[in-house]
């Protein structure tokens, strides 16, 4: 059961379960006595999600979970969709199912290709946005006289991201203490239980800004071909 408890000298809350979080911490900043729940009367507390207003309640709408998972799944591609997007024709049709026998070769790329693109599509976006901004960089030499640049994404510690060794990265900076530069990579090494950087061994090194720490972003390269 989730609710809040107050801090004691400061003005935060705190959110946490009853049980076990609350009974068990020993966090002295925590008055742990003055737990309340964070829903009342089936509604979140107010201060948490504010009410909707009588305008908001009069354009308000019954769905179903069957709407709601609909939308949040047109909303992986379309983050503007509407309930109205789902009633467009091709929205909900589903690709034909695999058979263990195909009369020719037509009937087989008919039923596989569908497929492979809906699967192409989806690592596709999951890449293209597997962005990280504001990242400091290590700058280091390698025996192999080439940049490496070493940092840690936080959206690969939070499960956003899926990294390997040999995956290419893209290492950019925008910022006003140096010209606007761009490098590839690839990855050399992935977070271990030794450390949690992210090593990036550069392909050139010419105007490598190895003198700058901040403001780079980093995001996953996207090899066209692949999705071919």
């Amino acid at each position: 059961m989730l609710g809040f408890i107050p801090a004691k000298s400061d003005t935060v809350v705190v959110l946490l379960c009853r049980q076990p979080c609350a009974a068990i911490s020993k966090e002295i900043q925590w008055n742990a006595a003055l737990w309340a729940p964070l829903i009342d009367d089936r509604s979140f507390l107010s201060w948490l999600v504010k009410p909707p207003t009588e305008t908001e309640q009069l354009r308000s709408r019954q769905i179903s979970f069957s709407q709601i998972n609909r939308l949040e799944d047109l909303w992986r591609e379309n983050a503007n969709a509407t309930l109205e997007d789902l009633e467009k024709p091709g929205v909900d049709d589903d690709p034909l199912p695999i058979i263990l026998r195909y009369e020719d070769a037509y009937q087989y790329q008919n039923i596989f290709g569908p497929l492979v693109k809906i699967e192409a599509d989806y690592d596709k976006r999951l890449k293209e946005s597997q962005t990280q901004t504001d990242i400091v960089v290590r700058w280091d030499l390698g025996l192999n006289q080439k940049r490496v640049a070493w940092f840690c994404l936080p959206k690969l510690e939070s499960g956003e991201v899926r990294l390997a060794v040999g995956d290419e990265l893209r290492l950019r900076y925008n910022g006003e203490l140096h010209k606007a530069w761009e490098g590839v990579g690839h990855v050399i090494k992935i977070p271990n239980n030794v450390s949690d950087e992210v090593g990036l061994e550069l392909r050139r090194t010419e105007g490598v800004p190895s003198d700058l720490y901040t403001q780079l972003c980093c995001r996953l390269c996207v090899e066209v071909d692949q999705f071919r």
